[in-house]
């Protein structure tokens, strides 16, 4: 699943189209936190594909996790790239129209729905379980 948004840096929460889906809230537990894992991007294509690799090959509950890639602007096929893990992870892709990489995590900070926040560099390849990756 994968939700392209568009949200201007430093909306108002209130003014951010927020996506909860409801299995996420219904089939989460205490000792497993809903985790939002947020990614900044820009012309990442050479190494987006990795990381989103080791993302979806985790033992955490896919549906316990969500991936939102917040994209500045990038002029390659790093969104070709993340749109093809569209069937792996649970994705949303953000615009970030500003490009600087606080940004986007800001951005990302703003529309996840998290219990336990994490940012991952694209550069990152985060162990098998996302759990202890959270924890840790």
């Amino acid at each position: 699943m994968v939700k392209v948004e568009t949200v201007q840096v430093g909306a108002s929460r209130e003014s951010l189209s927020l996506l909860e889906p409801k299995e996420h809230r219904a089939s989460t537990k205490l000792d497993e936190p809903f985790v939002s894992i947020i990614v900044p991007t820009r012309n990442e294509e050479k190494y987006i594909g990795q990381c989103l690799k080791s993302l979806a090959s985790q033992t955490y509950p896919k549906d316990k996790f969500e991936v939102i890639i917040v994209d500045g602007l990038s002029e390659d096929k790093t969104l070709q790239v993340v749109k093809s893990f569209s069937e792996k992870l649970c994705l949303r892709i953000l615009e970030n129209s500003k490009k600087v990489q606080v940004f986007g995590l800001n951005l990302g900070i703003e529309v996840a729905i998290f219990v336990a926040p994490r940012f991952v560099t694209v550069n990152s390849k985060p162990n098998q379980n996302v759990a202890s990756f959270v924890t840790g």
